[in-house]
């Protein structure tokens, strides 16, 4: 919703990069699934040969945008029909709704950058979570999944979101970073952000504690920047780091985890519109605010 708001898009771009689809057609010498088959689609389009790709790392792929499905200069799942490569394509299983195949790509967002943090060596840590949108949801439901016992705090003023944030198990939610912090009784050791405000550096820490960890996965706006508090970094000896995307084996874990019932990612979804009544759906999700999920279907 956002990209699509402030033109960050190629004019003319088709959106939906989170979709679940049927094999209609396949070329010559396409592998994988057979035709008619349902699959959940990686809609960026890693190059497979730089360095990034060659190590796993592919959400650092340099030349991944412009063909990207939905993203960049391939029809995304808003098009009639939309041309994706074969190995993008996995199997989704029989018996799972298609709803829970489109959340897929935005939970590997969240389960790269829990990934990213040090909860992936140091489960029970103290987390926050700042922004309860589609992607911070998804960061606390990867946390959960990671560590089912974790004490997740949630800053998010719109009441949608925070509701969500505490179906999802949320021990704390409030509608900013003080009083969330007061309500836990203290700061945290690590904490996301997931607004993409340029204040966020400056905003996260006095909520972090000594030596705590912020995990910057928003994304600014082109031009913009961050202002540092350097003194308070420095003393505190604060860590950042950023999260970007998902690789391969995020996006396979994520979907094994939707398949095999291990996350319920369905409180996210705000609501279903056929694909006729698109405009309607958007007009919902600017209501909602970005703390909701709609999905079309064809």
């Amino acid at each position: 919703m956002r990209v699509w708001a402030n033109g960050a898009l190629p004019p003319g771009t088709m959106l939906g990069h989170e979709f679940v689809g049927r094999i209609s057609a396949a070329g010559h010498a396409a592998t994988g699934a057979g035709l008619g088959a349902r699959v959940v689609v990686i809609p960026l389009a890693w190059c497979g040969r730089c360095a990034a790709c060659q190590r796993d790392a592919q959400q650092l792929c340099a030349g991944m945008w412009p063909g990207s499905v939905g993203l960049g200069t391939r029809p995304g799942a808003l098009a009639e029909f939309t041309a994706v490569d074969a190995g993008c394509c996995r199997p989704f299983p029989k018996g799972l709704q298609d709803a829970a195949g489109a959340l897929v790509e935005p939970f590997a967002v969240g389960l790269h950058a829990t990934r990213r943090s040090r909860l992936a060596r140091q489960p029970g840590a103290l987390t926050g979570i700042i922004g309860a949108g589609t992607i911070g949801l998804m960061v606390l439901a990867a946390i959960r999944l990671v560590d089912s016992a974790a004490t997740v705090m949630i800053v998010e003023p719109n009441p949608v979101g925070a509701a969500v944030a505490r179906r999802l198990g949320a021990a704390v939610v409030g509608p900013d970073a003080d009083a969330a912090t007061a309500a836990l009784g203290t700061p945290v050791e690590v904490l996301f952000d997931c607004t993409g405000a340029t204040e966020a550096i400056t905003q996260a820490a006095p909520h972090l504690m000594p030596g705590g960890e912020l995990i910057l996965v928003g994304v600014l706006e082109p031009g913009q920047a961050y202002p540092l508090p350097g003194r308070h970094w420095v003393s505190q000896e604060l860590e950042c780091r950023g999260s970007s995307g998902y690789c391969a084996v995020d996006f396979d874990d994520a979907l094994g985890a939707v398949a095999a019932g291990a996350v319920d990612l369905t409180p996210i979804i705000g609501g279903r519109y056929p694909l006729a009544e698109a405009e309607r759906a958007f007009a919902e999700l600017s209501r909602l605010g970005a703390s909701a999920r709609v999905l079309l279907k064809p």
